[in-house]
């Protein structure tokens, strides 16, 4: 994203902020064409804009979930400038190529730019949509799908279930924890999905909906590096219809996530370090036959 940006600030005077939330999923698909796909949309911003004037664009990525829709989580990439905006009625044409406007000066008289674009995302699984207002901007909103690499875990961990017995969804993206709570999960009597990361329970939670597959339990650690906590995957869960029970770890027991977590969704708590009793006795607890 960083290069497409630099190529267009090579042409053009621009205003460029770039938001990256942690949690975005990484993509596997061709850099080069990706590039081209947001430096288009960029440009397409840039060039309906009067060279006398200062356009600011916005760029943030950020985790998609899309619920169960059969669709994949992926990340979201929205493209906010301060141009002129675009007439609705144009706005159904945009992606047509060849179609071009004075407003939309798009490749200034080539109309190409946002139909290749919208073309390299298709082909990637994504899509793109945009919303704008004459006068006050345009919005440009990029879906992605998740990673090849994510999938594969997916099937695996959903593979290896073994039949007939209730399932628990483990977060934590410490190895040799995320194994030793298997393992007293697995004891226990559980079937375990294991996450590193939210995209990965994201992930999980989606095939297992299209596998008719219920989740009874999930066991989330609050800090997860380089993604979203448990509080907030557990909100995006909650939201596509996760509504079983819910447990979140954590080492710090005066956090708000710890102390109320009820407020964010949970039903117990367990404070790490744990043992093998600690997880019996709030699961005992909370699934009570």
């Amino acid at each position: 994203m960083q290069s497409a940006i630099d190529n267009v600030l090579k042409t053009r005077p621009l205003s460029v902020s770039l938001d990256i939330d942690n949690s975005y999923t990484p993509l596997e698909g061709n850099q080069k064409k990706l590039e081209t796909a947001f430096q288009n949309i960029i440009l397409n911003a840039a060039e309906a804009m009067p060279e006398t004037d200062q356009l600011c664009i916005q760029v943030s990525l950020t985790s998609k979930f899309r619920g169960m829709s059969g669709q994949q989580p992926g990340i979201q990439i929205v493209f906010t400038d301060t141009g002129k905006g675009i007439d609705p009625e144009d706005i159904p044409n945009i992606f047509d190529p060849y179609f071009s406007s004075k407003q939309l000066g798009i490749q200034k008289g080539k109309g190409l730019g946002l139909s290749v674009a919208m073309a390299i995302i298709t082909r990637h699984g994504g899509d793109i949509t945009v919303d704008s207002a004459i006068g006050k901007g345009t919005t440009v909103f990029v879906y992605l799908p998740v990673s090849t690499f994510i999938t594969d875990i997916v099937l695996e961990e959903i593979q290896a279930l073994p039949p007939d017995k209730p399932v628990v969804m483990l977060m934590e993206d410490e190895p040799s924890l995320q194994r030793m709570c298997k393992r007293i999960l697995e004891g226990i009597g559980f079937g375990v999905l294991s996450a590193s990361s939210a995209r990965e329970a994201f992930a999980l939670f989606e095939r297992a909906g299209q596998n008719d597959m219920v989740i009874e339990l999930l066991i989330f650690d609050q800090a997860v590096t380089g993604d979203m906590g448990g509080a907030e995957t557990l909100k995006e869960l909650r939201a596509a219809g996760f509504d079983g029970k819910a447990i979140i770890v954590s080492g710090s027991p005066y956090s708000p996530e710890m102390s109320d977590y009820g407020a964010y969704g949970f039903d117990a708590r367990i404070l790490k370090p744990y043992t093998k009793n600690d997880i019996t006795r709030v699961i005992g607890t909370l699934l009570k036959p």
